[in-house]
């Protein structure tokens, strides 16, 4: 009796018990708690970890809205001056067209404005609403360019 209670691991009824760390008959490990605690320290640090790689792409992701957002501020200048030379009905229609546009530019830059300043904590909150603009933007432009084609034909 002496030899299962100092290394057999018996119950005191004198089952063997299962050692920790060892798998039951489920196949469950009975991890003691300090393995469970180091498992949501290394979880906690991944997540961290993860977090910091993505706002690590910040600066790629305000570079390439700020790009994107120039370009398509330079094509509502030319559809300005294209449509300065149309009918008065057509021009009435275009401008106002233009007006929405360039308001939906002007609510991007201000969200990419708030990307330049983001930190860590607000970066996912910040990024999102401003894809969220970006994407509103994009369909009216869409829908600007459709509008374009049918009236002007190009």
């Amino acid at each position: 009796m002496l030899i299962c209670g100092l290394g057999g691991g018996c119950s005191p009824s004198g089952e063997k018990s299962p050692q920790a760390g060892a798998l039951t008959e489920t196949g469950a490990s009975n991890s003691t708690p300090s393995s469970l605690r180091e498992i949501k320290k290394e979880t906690g640090e991944a997540v961290k970890a993860g977090q910091k790689y993505l706002f690590a792409q910040k600066d790629k992701f305000v570079e390439k809205m700020g790009s994107d957002l120039a370009k398509v501020n330079q094509e509502i200048d030319r559809l300005a001056t294209k449509a300065e030379k149309a009918k008065d009905d057509i021009k009435a229609d275009a401008e106002t067209k233009l007006k929405a546009l360039r308001d939906k530019s002007a609510a991007l830059s201000g969200k990419l404005d708030q990307a330049k300043e983001a930190t860590e904590a607000n970066w996912e909150e910040v990024k999102s609403g401003c894809q969220k603009v970006y994407d509103e933007f994009e369909d009216a432009l869409k829908n600007a360019r459709q509008w374009w084609v049918e009236k002007f034909g190009e």
